[in-house]
């Protein structure tokens, strides 16, 4: 999958869409990743443990090259705790699944509004995926580079989400499971397209 430097990507789609299985394609294309991965999916996928406690993070913050963070309580503290890790650990991928049991809507808090908001000066590259953007904090679809749609149930986030696009709602209500919207907002086009697994 493509990507470029310093860029932000928010994933959207409804549970079983594709938005885990795109995320963690995506991951694959990079050296060092730090993985919020409260649902335990993504140890097998990248080929890395998963850390559960706070002082194991710590003691491997500078040797892995891929953490997969998923804590015992997930928590807004323990992802601002795992976002002050990956904002020290610097360049590289910060990526979040399952962005709404820590966020609000609203602005982007503490250090992981701080990711958002400063981590290009650092090399720090960020992809994180909601399966309702009316629910998550608004500063990462604002600062986002990259949207990538799938199928989303409820009208709210299909209408946010066709905003954000600036494309008719109906080229999102008939993505079917696995297909979704690539938007560069760089260069504004967006294309069609679907999962493909590897063999």
């Amino acid at each position: 999958m493509r990507r470029r430097p310093d860029s932000v990507t928010f994933v959207a789609g409804a549970r079983g869409s594709g938005k885990s299985s795109w995320l963690k394609q995506y991951a694959r294309g990079f050296g060092r990743v730090a993985v919020w991965d409260p649902m335990l999916e993504y140890g097998a996928a990248l080929g890395a443990p998963t850390v559960r406690a706070p002082t194991a993070l710590l003691s491997v913050l500078h040797t892995a090259p891929v953490l997969i963070f998923s804590p015992e309580a997930v928590s807004p503290e323990s992802f601002d705790f795992f976002s002050q890790v990956a904002w020290v650990r610097g360049a590289g991928l910060v990526l979040v699944d399952e962005l709404a049991t820590v966020t609000h809507s609203g602005k982007a808090s503490s250090w992981w509004g701080r990711l958002l908001r400063e981590g290009r000066h650092k090399k720090i590259e960020i992809a994180a995926a909601a399966q309702r953007p009316a629910e998550i904090d608004k500063t990462i679809i604002g600062n986002a580079t990259r949207l990538i749609v799938f199928r989303l149930g409820r009208l709210i986030d299909r209408r946010l989400m066709a905003d954000e696009l600036d494309i008719d709602r109906a080229e999102i209500d008939t993505l079917e499971p696995l297909e979704f919207l690539d938007a560069d907002r760089l260069t504004r086009k967006i294309t069609r397209s679907s999962i493909v697994f590897a063999r």
